[in-house]
């Protein structure tokens, strides 16, 4: 089954100059896929592939993540900024600045305390970074770094508020567990060798990582400084971009997908295989992040301030 093209979905967008800051009524879609291509954001119904509208963000990034609560994070490197955008909102709720002198890649909430994690650099990927962790999602970040890691990509907590990054330099992965200030290197005992790191995310009982040159995600356990890949997820065709970053959600796994980005697949996780569903007609410069908003009442420590902070900056 395929979606349906995305220029055949446009009638259910709403205008951003309504009166109400949100482009969707919360009781018309719990699940939204947010689809970015650094400076254009596409919001779609989810699983079902509806386009409800789209963000014109006004800066460049790409990379996306989301709370428990639906709330959705971009962060822009042109503009050192992260924006938070609530469930369905048209209109962003906070603006978050980046460490000076920095700028930001790609992000993770942890799901135990609300925090934000964003990893960051100085003149683009592969310079030196740092990650910036933001209490509450709000104010000014306390900044870590590791002395083994130059650069920073991406990042994910786990379920008890650990927090997983890869980058380069003597470390290409590194733990931030929960409650420390110091990161501990891990070395992944690996399948295969390619250079091409991306994604990092809690899928329900591992932490994955995913490999875009291999159109691969694998599940670690790890133990200590040492991880082993207990599983990996491959994607057959049409995964054509180096750099992207996928989102797990509920048996599925969302990547950019055709020529440079030029579509979204599909596929089932962990199974992988051939793509179950696509949403096409992009173009250029193609989707680079994506991920899946949830509107929910599960909470998490400080969710009812992420909640009263939401509906405040409307």
């Amino acid at each position: 089954m395929q979606l349906e093209a995305l220029q055949q979905n446009v009638p259910l967008a709403a205008p951003a100059e309504s009166s109400q800051s949100w482009m969707v009524p919360a009781t018309q879609a719990s699940g939204l896929l947010y689809a970015s291509n650094g400076a254009v954001v596409w919001v779609f119904s989810y699983p079902q592939g509806v386009l409800f509208g789209k963000l014109e963000l006004d800066g460049t990034g790409g990379n996306l993540c989301s709370d428990n609560y639906g709330n959705v994070f971009m962060p822009l490197y042109s503009r050192a900024e992260i924006l938070e955008y609530p469930h369905g909102g048209s209109r962003p709720i906070a603006i978050l600045s980046s460490p000076t002198g920095y700028y930001p890649y790609a992000c993770s909430v942890d799901p135990t305390t609300g925090n934000l994690a964003v990893t960051t650099n100085q003149s683009g990927p592969g310079s030196p970074g740092n990650v910036a962790i933001y209490p509450g999602a709000q104010g000014t970040p306390t900044v870590y770094a590791d002395a083994d890691m130059q650069s920073y990509y991406y990042c994910g907590y786990d379920n008890r508020g650990d927090l997983f990054v890869d980058g380069g330099g003597r470390s290409a992965f590194a733990e931030l567990p929960s409650g420390s200030a110091t990161f501990v290197n891990i070395g992944i005992k690996r399948v295969k060798k390619h250079p091409g790191f991306g994604q990092v995310q809690w899928d329900g009982g591992y932490i994955t990582l995913a490999d875009p040159r291999a159109r691969e995600i694998h599940r670690l356990q790890i133990s200590g400084s040492k991880g082993v890949i207990f599983g990996t997820t491959h994607f057959e065709g049409g995964v054509d971009r180096e750099g992207w970053q996928s989102w797990i959600q509920s048996g599925t796994v969302i990547v950019p997908a055709g020529a440079l980005g030029s579509e979204v697949g599909f596929w089932n996780y962990p199974a992988g295989g051939k793509r179950t569903r696509t949403i096409h007609g992009f173009g250029k410069p193609g989707i680079v992040g994506v991920t899946v908003s949830v509107s929910t009442s599960a909470s998490y420590a400080g969710s009812a301030q992420s909640h009263a902070r939401t509906h405040a900056r409307e």
